[in-house]
C-alpha cells in the first residue's frame, strides 16, 4: 500500500492524518459488498446528510474502515494474534511474538490509525443524522451500528494501549485533536454505554443487502465479552462483572435455543471458514469483517498463512502456529482436522508434503486418515486453513472474511463466568460441551473424570477458547485478562515482562498531540 502522506515525519500529527483519511472514507464504497450505497455527486458535509440513503451510506463507511490492512486484516492481526504463545512464523511474525517492536513500529502505528479512523467515522454519523427526516427505527438502528463499531474499536484500543484519548466527537476542530489519555475505567464506561444502546436499537435479523450488519446478539455477546474482561486484569472487578457477563451471555443463549450452530450441513467446524454464501453468512457468525476479491479491498492473511504459492507468485508464507499448540488438541478434534493443512504440494508441484508425522497412527495422516503419498515429505509447520481463498491471486485481493464474534464465544463466556461464580455447575458444563460436541470430542465431564474442580475447569475453558478461536484474535487478550500472559509467554520462549502487557503509544501521537508527551507514555517504553 502506497501513500503520498509522509508517515515518517515525526512532527506530523497522527490524528490529523486520521481526519484526512476519514474525509475520503466517509464517502467510500464499503468493501462489505452486501451493503450497497447510493451514488452522490458534489458531496460536502453540508449537503451529504439529507436523507435515509445518505445515513445508511455514512454508517457503511464505518464498516469500510475495518476492511483491509488497518485493523484485523493485517496490522491489528500482528499485534493481537501473533503476539501470543500459540503463533509462530518468519521474522515478521517473531518480531511481534518476541516483543521486538517499539513506539515507531509499523503495526503499532497503523493499528492505532485504523481503529481511530473507524471511531471518527462513527462519531460523524452520530453527530450528523439527527436532523434527517426518516424512519425512526432505521435511524436508531444506524445509531446502534455506529455505537457498536465505536465500542468495538475502543475495546481493541484500550486492551492494546491502556489509557487512550477517548474521542467521543469527530475531530472537526484542532481542540478535538489534542486531548489527553483517558483512564481505562472511563474508556470502559463509554464502551458499556454504547453497547447498551446498541442492544436496545439494533435489529435481530437482516435480509438481502443488509445481511452482515451487526445485530442484537452481536451487541449482547460483545457486552458479555467486555464484562468478562472487566472482571480480570487490569480492572479486576471480579464477581460483579462475572455475573453481568454470564447473564448477558445467557440472554443470547436463550434467544438461540441453546444450540451452538444450526443443525444440518453447516454444523461442521470447517463451514465457518468457507467462502460460499451460506458459510459466509453462517448463523453462528455474529460479527465478521468482510473483504472483496478486488485489488486493495482484501486481506493479505490468505497469503501469509498459505503453505504454498498456489495463490499466486506473490505468496510468501510467514505465519503459522506452534507445534506445541497443534499437539495440544485432543485426539480427533475436528478443529485440528479441518483447521490445518495436512497435505499440500510445493510451489512448483514437484514435492508433496504432509503434516503431522504419522508415527503411531497406523501409517495414516492424522486428520484426514489417508496414508501419505509415495515420496511425500514431512512438512515443517502447522499451517492454518482458516483464511484460505483460492481466488486470491495477489496479496491484497483475498475475499476471506475475518470472524470477530461467534456464537461459540457466547457459550464459552457463559461457561467461564458461571464457573467463576458457582464453580463447574451443570450449566457451565452444558455450555462448554455445546462447543465440544461440534468439535467431535468427549464431554468435558468425562475428560475431568466427573470432578467438580473449579481451577481445572478454569484451565480447560481457557484452552477450549484457544482451540476454538486460534487465528481469530482472542488468545493474547485471554492471557492478559486472566493474569497468565507473562508466565505463559515465557514458558513458550517469548521473553516478555510487565512492560509488554501494553503496546507503546505511537511516537507520532506523542509528538503531535499537544495533550500527550513522553512522560505520558506507557511504562517501560
Amino acid at each position: 500500500m502506497k501513500s503520498s502522506i509522509n508517515y515518517s515525519s515525526p512532527a506530523y500529527n497522527i490524528i490529523t492524518r486520521v481526519v484526512i483519511i476519514c474525509v475520503i472514507l466517509i464517502f467510500a464504497v464499503s468493501c462489505e459488498d452486501l451493503l450497497e450505497e447510493k451514488s452522490y455527486s458534489k458531496l460536502t458535509s453540508a449537503n451529504f446528510y439529507k436523507d435515509a440513503d445518505a445515513a445508511v451510506a455514512a454508517v457503511n463507511a464505518c464498516y469500510r474502515t475495518l476492511c483491509g490492512w488497518g485493523t484485523l486484516g493485517y496490522h491489528g492481526h500482528k499485534m493481537i494474534e501473533l503476539a501470543s504463545d500459540i503463533s509462530d512464523g518468519t521474522n515478521e511474525a517473531i518480531f511481534y511474538a518476541e516483543a521486538k517492536y517499539d513506539a515507531s513500529s509499523e503495526s503499532v502505528r497503523f493499528g492505532w490509525i485504523g481503529w481511530y479512523t473507524t471511531i471518527h467515522n462513527c462519531n460523524a454519523v452520530q453527530e450528523r443524522i439527527g436532523d434527517i427526516e426518516m424512519d425512526e427505527n432505521l435511524k436508531n438502528r444506524i445509531y446502534g451500528e455506529a455505537k457498536f463499531l465505536r465500542a468495538w474499536s475502543n475495546f481493541q484500543l484500550v486492551q492494546l494501549y491502556g489509557d487512550i484519548p477517548l474521542r467521543s466527537e469527530s475531530a472537526k476542530t484542532p481542540d478535538l485533536i489534542s486531548i489527553p489519555r483517558t483512564p481505562v475505567s472511563k474508556v470502559y464506561d463509554l464502551i458499556v454505554e454504547d453497547l447498551k444502546f446498541a442492544e436496545e436499537n439494533l435489529w435481530d435479523e437482516y435480509t438481502g443487502n443488509d445481511k452482515g450488519r451487526v445485530n442484537v446478539a452481536a451487541a449482547k455477546t460483545l457486552l458479555a465479552a467486555v464484562y468478562l474482561t472487566m472482571a480480570g486484569y487490569p480492572l479486576n472487578r471480579g464477581e460483579e462483572m462475572y455475573i453481568l457477563a454470564r447473564d448477558k451471555a445467557k440472554e443470547v443463549i436463550d434467544q438461540r435455543g441453546g444450540l451452538p450452530v444450526p443443525a444440518g450441513e453447516l454444523s461442521d467446524y470447517s463451514a465457518l471458514f468457507k467462502l460460499d454464501y451460506q458459510s459466509k453468512y453462517h448463523k453462528e457468525k455474529l460479527f465478521f469483517i468482510n473483504h472483496a476479491n478486488v485489488q486493495d479491498q482484501g486481506t493479505p492473511l490468505t497469503h501469509l498463512y498459505a503453505a504454498t504459492n498456489d495463490y499466486g507468485p506473490s505468496t510468501s508464507a510467514a505465519f503459522w502456529h506452534t507445534v506445541d499448540f497443534y499437539n495440544s488438541f485432543e485426539p480427533n478434534d475436528d478443529r485440528a482436522k479441518t483447521g490445518f493443512q495436512h497435505l499440500y504440494t510445493s510451489d512448483d508441484g514437484s514435492k508433496t508434503y504432509f503434516w503431522p508425522d504419522t508415527t503411531g497412527n497406523n501409517g495414516v495422516i492424522p486428520g484426514i486418515n489417508v496414508p501419505p503419498p509415495a515420496g511425500a515429505t514431512l512438512g515443517l509447520h502447522p499451517f492454518s486453513t482458516k483464511y484460505d481463498d483460492p481466488s486470491a491471486t495477489t496479496k491484497t485481493n483475498s475475499a476471506s472474511p475475518i470472524n470477530v464474534l461467534r456464537y461459540a464465544e457466547t457459550l464459552l463466556i457463559f461457561a467461564e463466568a458461571e464457573n467463576e461464580i458457582n464453580g463447574p455447575t451443570q450449566a457451565a458444563f452444558d455450555a462448554i460441551n455445546g462447543v465440544r460436541t461440534r468439535a467431535k470430542i468427549p464431554d468435558l465431564q468425562l475428560v475431568m473424570n466427573n470432578q467438580n474442580d473449579q481451577a481445572e475447569f478454569r484451565n480447560k475453558v481457557l484452552m477450549e477458547r484457544a482451540h476454538e478461536f486460534y487465528g481469530e484474535h482472542k488468545r493474547r487478550f485471554d492471557l492478559i485478562r486472566t493474569g497468565r500472559f507473562i508466565e505463559t509467554m515465557n514458558a513458550a520462549g517469548r521473553p516478555v515482562t510487565s512492560v509488554h502487557l501494553l503496546f507503546p503509544i505511537p511516537l507520532e501521537e506523542i509528538l503531535g498531540n499537544k495533550a500527550i508527551n513522553q512522560e505520558n507514555q506507557n511504562p517501560g517504553w
